[in-house]
């Protein structure tokens, strides 16, 4: 069974690959997704955002 970890638990070469992983998602995604799809998509990309760019520039 996979085992769950907190993000700050990854090294950064991880958490650099989980956020590419999830860039890649909302840009495949996004190209089918509804408006409210779209809309919530926007959203967590806000949340992450800030997380995002500190682990770019580490």
């Amino acid at each position: 069974m996979i085992e769950l970890q907190k993000i700050e638990e990854f090294n950064d070469e991880q958490k650099k690959f989980i956020l590419y992983s999830i860039i890649s998602y909302i840009n495949v995604y996004s190209k089918v997704a509804t408006k409210e799809q779209l809309e919530f998509i926007e959203d967590l990309f806000q949340l992450i955002k800030e997380d995002m760019q500190t682990i770019i520039s580490n």
